[in-house]
C-alpha cells in the first residue's frame, strides 16, 4: 500500500543528505549536503530514510524537477513494460512495503528484471532505513547498475531552520517559542521529523501538549477522525464522535495494510480486486465505518473507483494496531494476529511499523514476546518511551541478545533522536554495564551512549561516560558520542568534557576528537588560541590523518569569533615538509572560515586585516589556488574598491626589484582573480597620470600596466603614448610591447623552417617521381608507390594530419591530379593475381616483415566498399586477405566510421569468413609463441559474438599450454558461451589429469576455469594445489572477476562456489580495514567481504548453512562479524521468501475469526483451540481428563484409550 503525505513546506531537493560508506560498520561522515547535488552526479541513487521523514515527498519533487515518472514499487510491477519502456530514468517509491509476498525468491530481483526489460534506465528509489539490508541488498543492485555511478543517501533530520520554516508555513505565531516548548516537554525529536511535526503542530493548534509519542499519535488520530465542517455534522454520518470511529478506522487500516490493497472503495459493490467495497470490513457497524472513511484521517487514492486510503503510512500502522489490540483482549486469538502477519515470529518487512505499536500499546506478556523478536524495529518504529519499565529493560536486553547475532544491526540506520525514548533512571544499571563491557558489539554500546544523547539527565552515568571518552584504544565514533551523551546527561557536562581536555585527553593521539569539544564547546571554554593549537598539532602530526577530518571544523565555530581565529592562523607554520594530507586539512579549515566570514558578515573588517589573511592563506598553500578558491573570488569580485585597495597594500610591501610579471602572478592569486582586468589597468593609468614625478615604484606600476595591457584594448593608445618623452618609460615600453627572443627560441625556429622546407622540398620530389610513373601508379603495377600512398591514406605516418579524411590527406602531399590516379590505383591493386593469403601475411607479420603495400589492398577495398556499399562484389580471398592485413597493420575496427563498413559485414554476413581468418592469425601467432595476441583481445567484442566460443574451443585443444595472457582470452571467449561449456569442462579435465602438459601459470588458469565449470570435480584438486602454491588463489581471483557468460553478466557462483572462496581466501588473509594504500591483503579481504554479502543475497536455506559453517571455522574468526550480519540479513530474506501476502478476502476472513487464510493460521487456530480445551478441563467442575483414559473401578487412571476414540472426544469439545 502507498499512501499519501501530507506535504513539506520546505525547499525539498534542499533536505540534507548523508552519503552511506559502502560497507556502514559505523555511522558516515558527520557532514552533510543537500539531495539536489546528487541528482547530476549519479546516475542511480537509493534514498534511506525514517517514517514520516519525507522520502516520498522528495522524491517526488525530485522527479518533477527532472521531469520524469515517480511511482511506486506496486504501480511499476503492476503496469506493462509498455508504459515506461526508454524512460531513461525512474523515481521508484517505497521498496519496505513490497518486500514480502511476490512472485520471486526476492521481491529486489523482480525489479531488476523488469528494469532490464525496460532498458536499464536510471533509477532513484527509496526504503525505510530499518528495512534496507545493507550490503546484501546491493550487491544485487550493484550488478544491475554495473559500471553507472551510485550512492545511498540517508535523508537526515529536519535542522532547526527547517523546523522554523515549518512552523511558519503552518501559521505558528512564535515558532522559537513552540521549539522551546517542545523541548520543556522533551519533544524536541518529534520536531526532527517532517511527519510528526505536522501533526506536532494540529495538536497543539487544539491547546494541548502531548507528553509523549504515543499521546500524540492519540490526539492526532482523534484530530483527523473528527468532524469539522458544522453541516457535515448534523448529517447521519457526521454525528459521531473521533473517539467511536477510532476502532472502524482501524479495522480498515489493518485490512488494507495486511492484505497491501490500494485503497478501500465506498462503493457498496466490489468492483476491483485492488480497491474493495467498504461493505467486506471487518467492522459490523457499517455507518461508522462510512463516517470513517469519510474523515481526514483517509483520503482518495483514485476518484474513478470512489477509494480512498490513509492519510499516511504511520497513522495506519498505529490506527490498526489500535484495532488489533482490541480485538485481542477481546478474545481474538494472538497467535492468528502473529501469523497473518509475521514469518516464524518476525514481522513482515511491510508490516514492522504495525508490529511495533502492537508491542507499545500491550503491556503484559504479549508485549514482551513482540519486543523478543524484532527489537530494533520496536524501538525505531514505535515509541519504547511509553514502555513500562520492565519492558523497557526487556527491550534493552533483547537489543543486546540481537548484537550477538548481529553485531551490526544498526547498518541500515543510524538515526538517533528516536533512541532516547528508551533511556531513564531504570536503565543506568544496564547501560553502565554495556559501555564498560569492551566485548559487547560497537553497534550495542553506540545505540546505548545515543540513546543517552537524546534522552532525560543521569548524572550518575558520569563515570561509565567517561571511561569511554578518556580510553584512546575506543573508536573515534564512540568517543564522539560519549561526548554527546555527557552534554545531555550530566548537568555540568560542559565543565567534564573541559576538565577532560585539559587533563587526561591533553596527549591524546586522536586530534579529531579534540576538534569536536572545541567546536562543540567553543565561546564559553575554548577560545581562538585553542583551534590555533589544534591545527598546530595536525601540522606536526607524525602520521596522515583521515581524508576530511575537521571539514566540518568550520561550519561548528561562530562567524563573530572568525575574525580572531583567522588572526592566529596567519602564525602557522609554512614548513615543506609537513604531510600533505594534513597540510590540506588545514588549509581547508583555514579557507572555510574565511569563505565563510565572507558570506555570513560581508567584507565588514578593515581592508588590511583581510589582506593579511588572504596572503596568509596563500603563503600557506604555497602559492596554490587552494581549496574554496572560486567562492572567495566571487565574493570579492563584489567589491572591485576594496582590491583595488588591496592592491595598494600589496604595491607598498613589494620588492621592486622582483619581476613585475610575477608580482601580478602572486597577487591575482591571493585574491582568486577577482579583479578583471579592465579595471586595474584603468586604476593604474588614473594613478599614473597624477604622478609629476616619477618614482622607482611609478615605474614598476608602469611595468605592470603593461603586463595587462594587451588585454585592453580601448587604453591601449594611452599606455603607449603615455611613455613619450620619458626614456626610461619608453625603454619599459619597448620591453613589454617587443618580445626579445632568446638564443634556444631562435634556434628552435630555425630549426622549425628548415624542417618545413625540407618537407616542402620532399613533397616536391616525391609528386615529380609520382608524376613520372603516373600511370604505372594508375594500373596498380608501382606498389612501392602505392604503399606509401596507402599509409597516408590511412594516417600511419608520425606527420599525418589524423584530422583530415583519407583522401584529403593523400591530397595534401601530391595534389589533385596525382590523387585521382593513386585512388585508381588501389582499385587496381585489389584485381591483381599476387594477393597474399591470410596465412602469409599472418606469417610475415609474427616475423616482423613489412609489405607496405599490401595496406593499399585495404584501401583499395575500402574505396570499392563506398562506392558500391556491398561486399558481394568482393572474392571471399580478397576479403579474407583485406581483413587479416586491417586487423594486424591498420587501427582497430571503428563501427561509427562508414569506410570501415565493410568489415562490420563481414562480421554479419560472413562470420565463418572471419572466424577462419582469426583462426589462421591465432595459429600462426600462437606457433611461434607470441606472448600477447594481435587479435585475441578482440573476440569479446560484440560482432564475434556468435563463433567466438566455438573459436576458443578448437584452439585451445590445440594449444592447451598458450602464453597465460592468450590463455585468459581464449578462456574467457570459451566460457562467455554457455554451449560450449561441456567441450571446455572436457578440455580443462583432459589437459589437468596429463602430468606436466601445463605449467604453474597455466594451470592456475585451467583450474580456475574447471572449478567454475564443475565445482565438484575441480574443487578437491584446487584445494590441494592452492595449498603449495598460492599464486593459484590470485589467479581464480582475477579468472572469476573477469569471467562473463552469454549477455556479458559476471559468471554465477554456486553457493559451493562461494563457501570454497571464502574459506580459501579468509583462511589466508585476515580481514583488514580497507582504508590507506592498497595491498594484497586489503585486496584479498574486500573479495571475501563480497563474496560474502553475495551468498547472503541468495534466499536458500543452502546459503544460510553454508554462512553458518564458515561462522564455525576458527580461522575465519576475523570475519565473523561480517559474517554474523550476512546471517542475520539472509535470513530475514529466507523469511521474506516465505512468507505470502494474504489476499484481501483471507484477511478479512481471518480477521472475522473464519477460516484460516494459509498453514500457518492454521496451525496458531489449533493451538488456540488446544489452548481453550486445556483450560476447560482444568477447570472444569467434572473431571473431564477421565475422558481420555481406561479407568479401573475405583475411578484410578491405568491406561489411554484408543487414538479414534479420543480424537472424537477431542472435536466434541
Amino acid at each position: 500500500m502507498k499512501v499519501k503525505s501530507k506535504q513539506v513546506e520546505i525547499n525539498s531537493l534542499h533536505r540534507f543528505v548523508r552519503k552511506l560508506d559502502a560497507s556502514n560498520k559505523q555511522p558516515s561522515p558527520i557532514y552533510s549536503e543537500p539531495f539536489s547535488k546528487f541528482i547530476d552526479v549519479n546516475s542511480n541513487i537509493i534514498l534511506l530514510g525514517d517514517p514520516g521523514s519525507g522520502k516520498t515527498h522528495l522524491l517526488r519533487k525530485a522527479a518533477e524537477e527532472e521531469g520524469v515518472e515517480f511511482l511506486s514499487i506496486r504501480t511499476f510491477l503492476t503496469f506493462g513494460k509498455d508504459r515506461h519502456v526508454n524512460k531513461k530514468v525512474l523515481y521508484l517509491d517505497a521498496l519496505d512495503e513490497f518486500r514480502t509476498g511476490t512472485q520471486d525468491t526476492n521481491s529486489i530481483t523482480q525489479i531488476i528484471r523488469k528494469l532490464n526489460d525496460l532498458g536499464q534506465p536510471k533509477i532513484r528509489l527509496s526504503c525505510r532505513a530499518a528495512d534496507w539490508l545493507g550490503e546484501t541488498d546491493l550487491f544485487l543492485f550493484k550488478e544491475y547498475f554495473g559500471s553507472n555511478p551510485y550512492v545511498v543517501l540517508s535523508l537526515e533530520p529536519l535542522t532547526e531552520k527547517e523546523i522554523l520554516k515549518i512552523l511558519s508555513s503552518r501559521e505558528v505565531e512564535d515558532p522559537i517559542a513552540f521549539i522551546k516548548k517542545a523541548e520543556d516537554y522533551n519533544l524536541y525529536t518529534l520536531l526532527t521529523n517532517p511527519q510528526t511535526l505536522i501533526m506536532l503542530i494540529d495538536v497543539v493548534s487544539k491547546g494541548t501538549w502531548p507528553s509523549s509519542k504515543l499521546e500524540l499519535f492519540e490526539k492526532t488520530v482523534r484530530v483527523l477522525l473528527s468532524e469539522s465542517n458544522d453541516l457535515k455534522m448534523r448529517s447521519h454520518l457526521g454525528e459521531y464522535q473521533s473517539e467511536e470511529l477510532v476502532l472502524p478506522a482501524g479495522a480498515a487500516c489493518a485490512s488494507i495494510l495486511i492484505s497491501n490493497v490500494t485503497g478501500i472503495s465506498l462503493r457498496p459493490e466490489n468492483i476491483s480486486i485492488e480497491f474493495p467495497s467498504y461493505r467486506t470490513l471487518p467492522f459490523n457497524e457499517i455507518k461508522k465505518t462510512q463516517a470513517c472513511l469519510k474523515r481526514r484521517a483517509f483520503s482518495f487514492v483514485d476518484d474513478t473507483n470512489e477509494a480512498v486510503s490513509c492519510v499516511h503510512r504511520t497513522i495506519a500502522e498505529f490506527l490498526a494496531a489500535k484495532w488489533i489490540k482490541s480485538i485481542i483482549q477481546k478474545g481474538f486469538p494472538f497467535r492468528r494476529v502473529q501469523n497473518l502477519i509475521c514469518i516464524k515470529d518476525h514481522p513482515a518487512s511491510e508490516l514492522r511499523g504495525l508490529y511495533a505499536w502492537l508491542a507499545t500499546l500491550f503491556s503484559d506478556f504479549h508485549s514482551s514476546l513482540l519486543i523478543k523478536n524484532d527489537p530494533f524495529g520496536v524501538l525505531m518504529y514505535g515509541d519504547p518511551g511509553s514502555l513500562s519499565n520492565s519492558n523497557r529493560k526487556a527491550l534493552l536486553y533483547a537489543l543486546e541478545d540481537l548484537s550477538e547475532e548481529d553485531p551490526w544491526f544498526r547498518s541500515k540506520d543510524w538515526s538517533d533522536k528516536p533512541l532516547g525514548a528508551i533511556s531513564g533512571v531504570d536503565m543506568i544499571e544496564s547501560f553502565s554495564q554495556i559501555l564498560s563491557d569492551k566485548k559487547k558489539s560497537y553497534h550495542l554500546r553506540s545505540l546505548v551512549l545515543d540513546a543517552i544523547s537524546n534522552g532525560p539527565q543521569l548524572p550518575l552515568l558520569q563515570g561509565a561516560l567517561l571511561g569511554v571518552l578518556n580510553d584512546p584504544n575506543e573508536p573515534f565514533s564512540l568517543r564522539s558520542s560519549a561526548v554527546n551523551a555527557i552534554l545531555n546527561a550530566v548537568p555540568n557536562g560542559k565543565e567534564v568534557i573541559s576538565d577532560a581536555f585539559r587533563s587526561s585527553l591533553a596527549n591524546d593521539p586522536s586530534i579529531k576528537l579534540r576538534a569536536k569539544i572545541i567546536s562543540q564547546l567553543y565561546g564559553d571554554y575554548f577560545k581562538p588560541a585553542d583551534v590555533f593549537l589544534l591545527l598546530n598539532d595536525v601540522l606536526r602530526n607524525q602520521g596522515e590523518l583521515e581524508v576530511g577530518s575537521f571539514y566540518w571544523l568550520a561550519d561548528a565555530l561562530p562567524c563573530k569569533s572568525i575574525p580572531s581565529i583567522l588572526d592566529s592562523l596567519c602564525n602557522l607554520p609554512k614548513n615543506k615538509k609537513i604531510l600533505r594530507r594534513n597540510r590540506y586539512e588545514v588549509e581547508a579549515v583555514f579557507s572555510r572560515l574565511l569563505l565563510k566570514f565572507f558570506v555570513e558578515s560581508g567584507l565588514s573588517e578593515k581592508p588590511e586585516r583581510i589582506w593579511h589573511w588572504l596572503t596568509a592563506l596563500y603563503d600557506f598553500c604555497h602559492h596554490s589556488y587552494g581549496f574554496d578558491g572560486k567562492a572567495i573570488g566571487k565574493c570579492l569580485s563584489d567589491a572591485p574598491q576594496l582590491l583595488l585597495t588591496f592592491f595598494e597594500l600589496a604595491l607598498n610591501k613589494a620588492n621592486m626589484d622582483e619581476p613585475s610579471g610575477y608580482f601580478l602572478y602572486k597577487f591575482k592569486n591571493i585574491i582568486r582573480h577577482s579583479l578583471p582586468n579592465n579595471i586595474l589597468a584603468t586604476y593604474i593609468l588614473a594613478k599614473l597620470r597624477k604622478k609629476m614625478i616619477f618614482e622607482k615604484v611609478d615605474y614598476f606600476l608602469y611595468e605592470v600596466f603593461g603586463n595587462i595591457i594587451f588585454e585592453c584594448n580601448d587604453i591601449f593608445e594611452e599606455y603607449y603614448n603615455f611613455a613619450n618623452g620619458d626614456e626610461k618609460l619608453e625603454q619599459i615600453r619597448s620591453r613589454n610591447c617587443f618580445n626579445v627572443l632568446e638564443e634556444w627560441h631562435l634556434e628552435n625556429i630555425q630549426e622549425k623552417s628548415k624542417n618545413q622546407r625540407e618537407t616542402e622540398a620532399r613533397k616536391r620530389q616525391i609528386t615529380r617521381d609520382l608524376s613520372e610513373h603516373k600511370e604505372s601508379i594508375r594500373s596498380g603495377h608501382h606498389l612501392s608507390a602505392l604503399g606509401w600512398l596507402a599509409y597516408h591514406y590511412f594516417g600511419l605516418f608520425i606527420e599525418s594530419q589524423k584530422e583530415l579524411t583519407p583522401i584529403e590527406r593523400i591530397r595534401d602531399q601530391i595534389g589533385e591530379e596525382l590523387t585521382s590516379a593513386g585512388i585508381e590505383g588501389f582499385g587496381a591493386v585489389i584485381c591483381r593475381d599476387d594477393i597474399p593469403t591470410q596465412n602469409e601475411v599472418a606469417l610475415l607479420y609474427v616475423k616482423k616483415r613489412i609489405r607496405r603495400w599490401w595496406c593499399a589492398i585495404v584501401a583499395g577495398v575500402t574505396e570499392k566498399w563506398i562506392e558500391k556499399n556491398e561486399i558481394a562484389c568482393f572474392s571471399d580471398e580478397l576479403l579474407r586477405s583485406g581483413l587479416t592485413i586491417s586487423l594486424l597493420y591498420l587501427c582497430d575496427f571503428d563501427e561509427n566510421d562508414q569506410a570501415n563498413g565493410w568489415r562490420q559485414k563481414i562480421y554479419i554476413e560472413k562470420p565463418d569468413l572471419a572466424q577462419s581468418v582469426f583462426e589462421d592469425i591465432v595459429r600462426v601467432e600462437l606457433k611461434y609463441k607470441i606472448k600477447n595476441s594481435s587479435v585475441l583481445y578482440k573476440l569479446s567484442r560484440k560482432e564475434n559474438e556468435l563463433w567466438r566460443g566455438d573459436f576458443a574451443l578448437k584452439i585451445l585443444a590445440e594449444f592447451p599450454c598458450a602464453t597465460p595472457v592468450n590463455l585468459r582470452y581464449l578462456v574467457f571467449a570459451a566460457i562467455s558461451d554457455s554451449n560450449c561449456h561441456a567441450g571446455l569442462l572436457e578440455l580443462c579435465q583432459r589437459t589437468i589429469r596429463t602430468r606436466g602438459k601445463t605449467k604453474k601459470e597455466q594451470r592456475s588458469i585451467w583450474l580456475a576455469i574447471g572449478f567454475l565449470l564443475d565445482c565438484d570435480y575441480f574443487q578437491p584438486i584446487l584445494e590441494k594445489y592452492s595449498g603449495k602454491n598460492n599464486q593459484c588463489l590470485w589467479e581464480l581471483k582475477n579468472i572469476i572477476e573477469d569471467a562473463s557468460i552469454d549477455d556479458s553478466r559476471p559468471y554465477p557462483l554456486t553457493i559451493r562456489q562461494y563457501e570454497f572462496l571464502i574459506r580459501r581466501f579468509g583462511e589466508n588473509y585476515a580481514n583488514v580495514s580497507p582504508l590507506g594504500e592498497l595491498s594484497a591483503e586489503k585486496q584479498a579481504a574486500e573479495f571475501v567481504r563480497g563474496k560474502i554479502d553475495a551468498l547472503s543475497s541468495i534466499a536458500m536455506r543452502e546459503a544460510w548453512e553454508a554462512l553458518n559453517s564458515l561462522l564455525d571455522n576458527e580461522r575465519l574468526s576475523s570475519y565473523h562479524d561480517n559474517l554474523k550480519h550476512a546471517i542475520a540479513n539472509q535470513a530475514a530474506l529466507l523469511r521474506e521468501a516465505e512468507f505470502k501476502q494474504p489476499s484481501w478476502n483471507q484477511t478479512i476472513e481471518t480477521l472475522r475469526g473464519g477460516k484460516p487464510a494459509n498453514i500457518a493460521d492454521l496451525y496458531a487456530l489449533a493451538l488456540d483451540q488446544l489452548e481453550l480445551i486445556k483450560r476447560e478441563i482444568q477447570h472444569s467442575n467434572t473431571d473431564k481428563y477421565k475422558n481420555f483414559w481406561n479407568c479401573g473401578t475405583s475411578g484410578r487412571v491405568e491406561k489411554p484409550q484408543v487414538e479414534e476414540f479420543c480424537r472424537d472426544r477431542l472435536i466434541n469439545y
